[in-house]
């Protein structure tokens, strides 16, 4: 009996992002969050390691030395955010993350295999490798990374409106790659122009009910009936 079910993707984490989108999406991380010196030399590394002819062997054990580096890299900037800034550190944390994970990204580009194997980002799948209770499997961390430019992009006050428009093309573009192998691209772009078109009345629905909100609340709150007033106060 025929299925009408579209197919399901399970190879997200296999993904390899064409040239030049990893590298706009640092530039925008950059912009937005205070850091286009550094995201302009990220970029420089991510996509010109696309372009050189030269290619490295790495083996397994560099691999995990790499992940472990990113991980003590990312506890340094973390515990450096809380010491400076206390609880507020979440965002430096949060806008620090491509820094963090970069080295991920640059050695699966910048290696033969261009691929990074699974193994090296958890412990006990290295643990069951050794023991020969489990296959190593080769992923691309591109997406992944990708996804966490626009985390970080988020962590600004200043450019919260455009982060918006950002998030928008860039979660759809990172989306046309991953999408359902059934689906056409005129009802995938339908779908995500619903979908945009839903966020955005949700979004200004949510702004109007808050000023209506706030402002109703501020009235009913002057109606109470004070035992002292000042008439040299206002609300």
């Amino acid at each position: 009996m025929p299925s009408d079910k579209l197919p399901y993707r399970d190879d997200v984490m296999a993904v390899k992002c064409p040239p030049g989108i990893i590298g706009a999406l640092i530039l925008a991380w950059g912009y937005l969050s205070g850091n286009f010196g550094l995201a302009i030399g990220l970029c420089i590394l991510s996509e010109g390691v696309l372009l050189s002819p030269f290619r490295w062997e790495l083996a397994p054990q560099h691999f995990q030395n790499i992940a472990d580096f990113t991980s003590v890299l990312f506890a340094v900037v973390a515990i450096y955010q809380f010491v400076q800034y206390a609880f507020y550190g979440i965002y430096g944390i949060l806008s620090l993350l491509p820094l963090c994970l970069f080295p991920l990204l640059f050695a699966e580009r910048i290696s033969s295999h261009n691929r990074f194997p699974l193994s090296a980002l958890f412990l006990s799948l290295r643990r069951q490798i050794d023991r020969q209770a489990a296959s190593e499997q080769w992923v691309s961390v591109e997406f992944a990374y990708s996804i966490s430019c626009l985390f970080a992009a988020s962590a600004t006050e200043e450019f919260a409106r455009f982060y918006l428009y950002i998030a928008i093309v860039g979660c759809i573009t990172l989306l046309f790659f991953v999408r359902a192998s059934g689906v056409t691209r005129k009802r995938w772009f339908i779908a995500c122009g619903a979908v945009v078109g839903l966020a955005f009345a949700y979004l200004y629905g949510i702004q109007s009910f808050y000023r209506q909100a706030e402002d109703s609340m501020s009235y009913w709150f002057r109606q109470f009936n004070w035992t002292y007033t000042n008439p040299n106060k206002t609300s």
